[in-house]
């Protein structure tokens, strides 16, 4: 399965929910299944709204919460990619836009001459993250 159908969601958001529970109705080319959640928390925002069809596997669908003081916080929250799906796509008549020629960047001939910007600390990442999850996971070096 690479991709499904949001068919409908099960929970609605304020509730809590825990690992293992079904959050949603996944449409497939072969069947209908269950989306279960990975983590416990509150549900916070949908990402997708339920009709949403061709959904990747992996795509954000849901943001969850560890304090349901927090899911207020998430009422005007959209994903990075929604502002992009939202954009209306170019007119296939009309030439694309050109893509703007990047500016080289020279090396300073000396380090004396040249500011030194101290170095960001790397991030440690222990353990691992589920390949599929309904949690959006932060990434201070990607963003996401």
């Amino acid at each position: 399965m690479t991709q499904g159908n949001i068919s409908k969601y099960l929970v609605k958001i304020g509730d809590t929910v825990d690992a293992g529970d079904r959050i949603a109705e996944i449409e497939t080319d072969k069947a209908t299944v269950d989306f279960d959640v990975v983590d416990a928390g509150t549900v916070a925002k949908f990402l997708l709204p339920e009709g949403t069809q061709d959904v990747l596997v992996g795509t954000p669908m849901i943001v969850l919460v560890d304090d349901a003081g927090d899911v207020g916080a998430f009422a005007d929250f959209s994903a990075p990619g929604e502002a992009a799906a939202a954009a209306p796509a170019p007119s296939a008549a009309g030439p694309a836009p050109a893509a703007p020629t990047p500016t080289p960047v020279q090396a300073a001939s000396s380090p004396a001459t040249a500011a030194v910007a101290p170095a960001a600390a790397p991030v440690q990442l222990t353990g691992s993250l589920p390949a599929i999850s309904g949690r959006i996971y932060w990434n201070e070096t990607k963003g996401w």
